[in-house]
């Protein structure tokens, strides 16, 4: 069966069939070339002596285009990481040419990809984690005891149970936590789509309700310029 097997076996078959529905070479192509004359364009736009006279005002030329493609993405039919990963690269390279000398542009490059790591290697370390206990059922004692199909009902319960566990958790765990939960108590919607913004929103609230919910606010707090009371009052 291996040497008959089709080009799409390796994927699920709902992927297989939007594939094959959407798969249009002639937009592919054209797509492609887009991409290429742009990328062009702006290599020969990068090497003109304007951009590295006017770095600042080139750099936000760029970052507003990449932003307006990530924006319109679906109108254009651009995969919105494509467009981000290539102005990041435009912006950086702008940047070094802007630059006083090579060492500079290498080390604030090497002082970005750091803090980029740590937060690429938080959430690998955290999905990681959170995939670990959703294979072992270790959040079918929450769905289970979250009955209610009520769409006013659930919004509150998830707004609060996110809220709480952003109080003794990081913001971002929390969040990764709901979401991961989310999946399972509701279908794919714009529903869905609604209460993952409430857990966003509540759980950035929680973390500023206590202490140890944010890093700033447990920073405060060691140098004493906080006390659990007060900032649970405010």
């Amino acid at each position: 069966t291996t040497g008959n097997c089709d080009p799409l076996c390796s994927v699920d078959e709902v992927s297989s069939q939007y594939f094959e529905a959407n798969y249009k070479p002639k937009n592919d192509l054209v797509k492609a070339l887009t991409i290429l004359a742009t990328v062009l364009a702006g290599a020969a736009a990068i090497n003109h002596s304007w951009v590295a006279a006017n770095q600042d005002i080139a750099m936000v030329l760029v970052f507003a285009l990449g932003y307006a493609g990530i924006i319109f993405e679906e109108s254009l039919a651009f995969n919105k990481s494509g467009v981000g990963l290539l102005m990041a690269v435009c912006l950086w390279v702008i940047r070094s040419i802007g630059a006083p000398s090579t060492d500079v542009a290498v080390q604030e490059l090497s002082q970005s990809t750091a803090e980029v790591s740590e937060i690429v290697f938080f959430l690998l370390g955290a999905m990681t984690i959170v995939e670990i206990v959703d294979s072992h059922q270790g959040f079918k004692l929450v769905t289970d005891n979250i009955s209610t199909r009520n769409p006013k009902t659930l919004l509150w319960v998830i707004g609060f149970v996110t809220f709480f566990l952003s109080s003794v958790l990081d913001n971002l765990t929390s969040t990764i936590v709901m979401v991961s939960l989310l999946r399972k108590l509701v279908p794919p919607s714009e529903y869905r789509k609604l209460l993952g913004a409430v857990v966003v929103i509540a759980a950035n609230a929680g973390g500023a309700w206590t202490p140890i919910g944010d890093v700033t606010t447990t920073m405060l707090w060691i140098h004493g310029q906080i006390t659990t009371l007060k900032i649970m009052q405010v």
